[in-house]
Parts: C-alpha cells; structure tokens; sequence
C-alpha cells in the first residue's frame, strides 16, 4: 500500500481547464538525470569463479560468464551527433554479440552436443543515465547442460573467446553478411506490430538521446538512422575490431571475469560420480 499510495501521488494534478498544475510541471529531462545519484557497483576487479549448490531432480544445470564491457562513444549534452554515435555503437555491439550467440551454439551444441542451448547478451542497465559518461555493463553468456560437463564447457567457451580474438577462428564474410540479414528480417517483422512500436517508442522517451533532442519524432528519426547505418557499416574488419575492444584477452582487463554454475546439492538424490559422498546403507535420499 505504500508504494501503491507513492504511485498514485506522483500522477500529475490537473486544474479545472484539464492542464497540469503548476506544482506537478515535470522536472526537466537534463536535471532530473543529474539528480540520479549512481550506484556504487563496480565489476570484481579479480575473476571470479562461483558454486551455487541446489537440489536437483535433473542433471540440468545454468551456467554464467561474464565480462565487463563498455561503448566507445558516448552523448554529450546539446550534441545530436554525438547521441547517434552512441546509438550506432550500441547496434553495433549488439551485431556482435550475435555474431558471438551464433559461435557458441555452433560449437557448444552442434559441434560438441553438450548442451541444450546457448544465449550471449549485453547489459547496460546498471549505467548511469547522465550524459557525459561512457555507458558500463557487461557481456552475459549463458548455457544449461550436465553439471558434469560444466568445467569442460567452460573451457570450451573460453578457448572459444580466445581464437576469436586472436583470428586463429574469426568471424567470416558469410558469418556477418547471415547475421545482418537476420536483423534486417526481425526488424522489418516487427515494425509491423504495433506492441513493437509501443515498446520502442516508450524506451525512446527515456533514452539519451531524447534527453539531448527533446522530441520524440526527433529522436525515432534519429534512433532509426543510427540502426541502419549500424547495420549497412557491419563487415568482418569492424565485427573483429568491436570484439576485441569488447573482449580483450592476455591484458589487464582479462582478468575481470564472473564465472557462476550450477552444482547439484550434496545429498540430493542425483550426483555425478567423484563429486560428493552417497547416502550410506538405508539412508533416506533427499527428493
């Protein structure tokens, strides 16, 4: 009820002509972004390899790897340009970073068969909104599989991250010309419904680049600009450069990577061998 009574409270007043009242005129977009204190979290500086140990009635466990990532360019106040800069490197991270999902699953569930799938995604919904500062998140892949095979498949991924930023196994023509078509495709079915343009147009209000246009048509032609631009500029040289920039191997960043897995529980009635004690003669197994 609290929150429900705050919520409520916020809806702007309006007087006997339908307008907002002076004492609910919204807060400027730039001052209300300044107003945000950010949060003090930062990325573990060392890596970071945990075991969460649950009771299982499966052998089917989640895996997570992350890496700390941030764009290239960012919004500075007053400055279009700069807004569509930003816009067009978030495209084009997110590109590669399905360039990335397409690897893995070739060689994690095609190739190897040892899982049920893979997912690779960015986050930047830590960074804070104000402009000026290089937006922060970091780079998510996700697997499910054996709990045993876990460590293998970790190694795996990361033998991966590897030749793909080493070249030994880079992104190829076909591999970029499949995924531009791809979000050509998905976008061009989207667009076409109308919960798509809801969405897109409601986090557009609440973008960056609305904060430097402060029009709404402005700021979609402009968002609609820096993704066709993003995706017409995508070629091998610039989807190996962004991965590297992204994911950089045998450096000081390297080092920072979170590494959480699943484990079944000890005493849970599924274990793969060598990993924990069985239930003595007559002991009762957890369900």
């Amino acid at each position: 009820m609290p929150l429900l009574d705050k919520y409520l409270g916020s809806i702007p007043n309006l007087d006997a002509n339908g307008a907002a009242s002076a004492s609910s005129e919204r807060t400027p977009e730039l001052a209300a972004r300044e107003a945000v204190t950010p949060l003090a979290v930062s990325f573990p500086a060392k890596p970071v390899f945990e075991e969460v140990h649950i009771k299982m009635v499966d052998p089917k466990g989640s895996t997570v790897l992350c890496y700390p990532i941030e764009l290239e360019t960012v919004t500075q106040v007053g400055s279009k340009d700069s807004a569509v800069a930003e816009l067009k490197d978030l495209f084009i991270v997110r590109l590669c970073v399905t360039l990335l999902q397409t690897r893995l699953v070739e060689v994690l569930r095609f190739q190897r068969g040892q899982v049920y799938g893979v997912q690779a995604g960015e986050d930047f919904s830590m960074s804070p909104p104000h402009l000026g500062l290089t937006r922060k998140g970091t780079l998510n892949i996700t697997f499910e599989c054996d709990p045993a095979e876990a460590d293998e498949l970790i190694a795996a991924t990361k033998e991966e991250l590897r030749k793909l930023h080493s070249g030994e196994a880079a992104f190829t023509e076909d591999n970029v010309k499949a995924t531009k078509e791809q979000e050509r495709r998905e976008f061009e079915e989207a667009f076409r419904k109308n919960d798509w343009w809801a969405g897109t147009i409601m986090d557009l209000y609440f973008s960056r680049c609305h904060a430097v246009t402060e029009d709404i048509g402005v700021t979609m032609e402009l968002w609609w600009q820096a993704h066709s631009e993003a995706v017409e500029s995508l070629d091998v040289a610039r989807a190996q450069q962004v991965f590297r920039r992204l994911v950089p191997q045998d450096g000081d960043v390297a080092a920072q990577s979170a590494v959480i897995t699943m484990r079944p529980k000890t005493g849970s009635w599924w274990w793969p061998f060598g990993q924990g004690q069985k239930p003595a003669a007559g002991e009762k197994k957890e369900q």
